[in-house]
């Protein structure tokens, strides 16, 4: 008999008059627990709630979030880029703007983002972190800061509304103070974001794909490139691996079978100077905040990317070659 019936029974008992003795013996319990029960009985209380779904469509919806889940994995993991021609193009991987930091080099952000935009053929990627968005403890460094809050928010729709991205990471900073969604609602439904995100960029005659996320796990003190290039060894064989976050600048080429080079790279920040960075680092190694890579597809030698840590030096080569 379960507890809810024994107690339903107790009470019949205690209505009926019955001694603490008989009752024990009746229902085989404790003295302590006929006391327990005594003070139970004496106030009610609702029940608790029950499941609203029958468990059919419980399971229903579980398998429908699974199917989403896979589908969105499956989606980041490989998303085909089609590019009607053969032709040149070329691409700025943005390092951290952190735009609201009064450390951070807009003059030279600027003129990168007016070559992204009035380029032709030239494809911008952010590699996360935004703004600095400061966030529990942290928040102490905003009065290092000489702007609000809603500023900072209106810094990022200025510069970035007219921009157009052909994929944009989320960085740790943008995750809070839910600066993500306003983010995504700025640069719009057309760009690719995400927290991880491989492209295919597909051409009629070739493919190159691009893996890139904020931060990939592994460091060395000897190779600022390590976390790109462990992806490089240890995952698929892509053509260019990259990341931003430590502000540092790393590259390294990683040999692939079949004649085919992995080009692995950390990109440093817009944030020049960096009270964080000079605890762990010996030299600066923040050498640029942005790389630039040039891809021709109908190149087929070890050749086909070239990287430039110089933007607009590589987009004055770009423009020299690519017609």
């Amino acid at each position: 008999m379960s507890k809810i019936h024994l107690i339903d029974n107790f009470r019949e008992l205690i209505e009926n008059g019955l001694h603490k003795n008989e009752i024990m013996k009746k229902l085989n319990i404790s003295e302590r627990t006929y006391y327990r029960w005594k003070k139970k009985i004496n106030y009610e209380k609702p029940n608790p709630p029950t499941l609203n779904r029958a468990i059919d469509d419980i399971i229903k919806t579980k398998k429908e979030i699974f199917e989403y889940e896979k589908n969105k994995e499956l989606y980041y993991n490989g998303i085909p880029i089609k590019f009607k021609e053969d032709k040149k193009i070329g691409i700025i991987f943005m390092g951290d703007p952190h735009l609201d930091n009064p450390k951070t080099d807009l003059e030279l952000f600027e003129k990168h983002m007016k070559l992204a935009k009035e380029t032709d053929d030239v494809y911008l990627i952010g590699l996360g972190d935004y703004l600095d968005n400061w966030v529990g403890y942290l928040s102490k460094l905003f009065s290092e800061h000489h702007i609000t809050q809603d500023e900072a928010l209106a810094i990022i729709k200025y510069y970035f509304e007219d921009v157009h991205f052909l994929a944009a990471i989320v960085g740790n900073h943008d995750k809070w103070n839910l600066f993500e969604i306003y983010f995504r609602e700025i640069i719009g439904e057309d760009t690719i974001i995400g927290d991880e995100i491989r492209l295919k960029l597909q051409f009629p005659s070739n493919e190159f794909t691009i893996r890139m996320r904020h931060s990939f796990s592994g460091r060395s003190q000897y190779n600022p490139a390590f976390p790109a290039v462990k992806q490089a060894i240890f995952n698929l064989p892509d053509d260019i691996i990259c990341m931003g976050h430590t502000h540092q600048l790393g590259y390294q080429i990683w040999p692939q079978p079949y004649r085919k080079l992995s080009h692995c790279f950390v990109v440093g920040s817009y944030k020049r100077y960096d009270e964080y960075a000079k605890k762990f680092m010996t030299h600066d190694t923040n050498l640029s905040p942005a790389v630039f890579a040039i891809v021709d597809p109908k190149d087929k030698s070890l050749d086909n990317i070239k990287i430039f840590f110089d933007v607009e030096k590589g987009i004055e080569f770009f423009k020299k070659i690519k017609d």
